[in-house]
């Protein structure tokens, strides 16, 4: 099976490229340790702001190899290639996990081009997570005489934010607070999907979507 990448909208077996080496680091966790004179070890803040942990940025490298046509087409090509990806901020597929997608800002790194073959590195720093390349969509429907209680999974390991749309007039009751909804979408920064079973209790009357995209290291 060919191995390839995906950069937005292109694809490098539609360069022809052939690739012949991956490194995809992991992120470095950001932490804060405390050193406090008088007291064994150090006192552990890295999760004192966010409620979890949170990362830095990952780096991701390819390197490409071509050998079609002349030395002028592999130059025309590796000119093309620039011009589309160098610089640019896209959504990047590597072939070992093709259900998620990586975001960074790419820069190709290194080009050759002699008599027999021409090479490209891309590099890209990258948001730490992997996204699904899907959309979870979670719908409830609640009456004024029946509560509802939401159990929402976050399969990864990213605290999200939904999106939320509701039609009627409900009111959501969660982890962090309490917020009440009429029809419409919106964006409740107190509601946040924590990794794992997540408890939403509604009530009112109407429906609510929730619709998220998990982020895994």
């Amino acid at each position: 099976m060919e191995r390839y990448c995906i950069f937005g909208d292109y694809n490098t077996l539609d360069w022809n490229l052939i690739l012949t080496d991956l490194e995809l680091t992991p992120p470095e966790p950001k932490t804060y340790l405390v050193d406090i004179d008088g007291v064994d070890g150090s006192i552990d803040l890295s999760e004192s702001l966010s409620n979890g942990i949170v990362y830095k940025d990952r780096t991701f490298k390819a390197t490409f190899l071509t050998d079609e046509g002349k030395r002028s087409d592999r130059a025309e090509l590796l000119n093309t290639i620039r011009n589309c990806i160098h610089g640019r901020k896209l959504e990047i597929i590597e072939p070992d996990d093709l259900e998620h997608h990586l975001i960074g800002r790419i820069r190709i790194t290194e080009e050759t081009n002699n008599l027999s073959y021409a090479t490209i590195t891309v590099e890209a720093t990258c948001e730490p997570y992997r996204y699904a390349n899907d959309i979870t969509i979670r719908k409830f429907t609640v009456s004024n005489s029946k509560p509802k209680t939401m159990i929402i999974i976050n399969n990864g390991s990213k605290i999200i934010t939904p999106s939320i749309t509701v039609e009627g007039s409900v009111e959501m009751i969660f982890k962090d607070g309490t917020v009440s909804l009429s029809t419409g979408s919106y964006k409740v920064y107190d509601l946040k999907l924590y990794p794992g079973n997540n408890i939403i209790e509604i009530t009112g009357k109407g429906s609510v979507t929730l619709e998220y995209i998990e982020g895994y290291i």
